[in-house]
């Protein structure tokens, strides 16, 4: 106090505030100092061993930690984890590491599934059908079997898209689940692939029922028949615009045509008519089939009318006897 009267005498009235202050802070937490009247150290306060003198910014009082102090016994200190609290980049325990593959699944991509039992590899290869209700065809599919397993994509008449699944067993019968399609619709199925690589069957969405039929490849599986040959101008639809027109020239039951659509984009297809004048056109044989179609001929009148699909769109095909 002595010494707090003496400066406070020189220094004037602000900076012996200024220095009451900070001396109460060098002293501890409290406000007032804990060291006793005649100068020595309380009991549990840090004395210099040689001097005797109370050390400036000691050891914190029991609950005071100097500023950035000591952590609590038993508590971590700053950045340290906590007891059973990974470090940053360490797995937690059962975690895979990164690269590993979790168990049951595969490291950069899911695992195909395994064939059923039943699944024959004897059917493998590329399939294009089209189906057909009260005569007219209302949908396409392009199917790939591999080890048996089905894969592939369904398409109707209103664009709706139907991914397929399931599998082909040792007789050739098709174990198709039902097919859900991006607008809900729902698809039974039901038929075979025989020897010659034909694929056929029926189907039920919802109360209406159809046919549906198609080969290896988009092969003909009978003779081209030359009862339709000639010229027809196409025309390709969508949306009801015409978006690509073209001429089929149909000679001895086959023919092949040239595209070029409204955004100038070509294609290339061939196909055959058979004798019932089912009408048959594809491209990329061997491969996605990126562009099928399959309409049917009116022997009568000559009138054609059927369905097309452009990779996921679609769209009707018509045709007509050219001038």
């Amino acid at each position: 106090m002595k010494i707090h009267t003496l400066v406070c005498a020189r220094l004037g009235r602000a900076l012996c505030f200024v220095f009451i202050v900070l001396s109460a802070l060098s002293l501890g937490c409290d406000d007032e100092p804990t060291s006793s009247a005649g100068g020595g150290a309380s009991a549990g306060e840090p004395v210099d061993a040689q001097s005797g003198i109370e050390q400036m910014g000691g050891a914190a009082g029991e609950g005071c930690p100097p500023a950035g102090g000591v952590a609590s016994a038993g508590e971590p200190l700053a950045g340290e984890p906590l007891a059973g609290e990974p470090v940053a980049g360490e797995p937690v325990a059962g975690e895979p590491m990164a690269g590993e593959s979790i168990e049951g699944g595969s490291q950069g991509g899911s695992t195909p599934p395994e064939p059923p039992e039943e699944a024959s590899a004897r059917y493998d290869g590329v399939y294009v059908a089209a189906f057909t209700s009260g005569g007219e065809k209302v949908a396409l599919a392009r199917a790939r079997v591999g080890g048996g397993l089905i894969y592939g994509e369904l398409i109707n008449a209103f664009g709706e898209r139907f991914e397929l699944a399931g599998f082909v067993d040792q007789s050739g019968v098709l174990r198709v689940p039902t097919l859900i399609g991006d607008m809900g619709s729902q698809v039974s199925t039901s038929g075979r692939i025989d020897q010659y690589g034909r694929i056929e069957g029926t189907y039920v969405i919802g109360e209406r029922e159809g046919t549906f039929a198609g080969s290896l490849e988009n092969q003909a599986l009978s003779a081209p028949s030359p009862a339709y040959d000639g010229l027809y101008d196409l025309s390709f639809i969508r949306g009801g615009e015409e978006v690509a027109v073209t001429t089929l020239s149909v000679r001895n039951g086959r023919f092949t045509i040239k595209v070029v659509n409204r955004e100038g984009q070509r294609f290339e297809a061939d196909g055959f008519v058979a004798e019932d004048g089912t009408m048959t056109l594809s491209n990329g044989r061997g491969g996605d089939f990126s562009v099928i179609a399959e309409g049917h001929i009116d022997v009568e009148e000559g009138l054609l009318e059927g369905l097309y699909s452009v990779g996921p769109l679609v769209g009707a095909v018509r045709g007509r006897p050219a001038d």
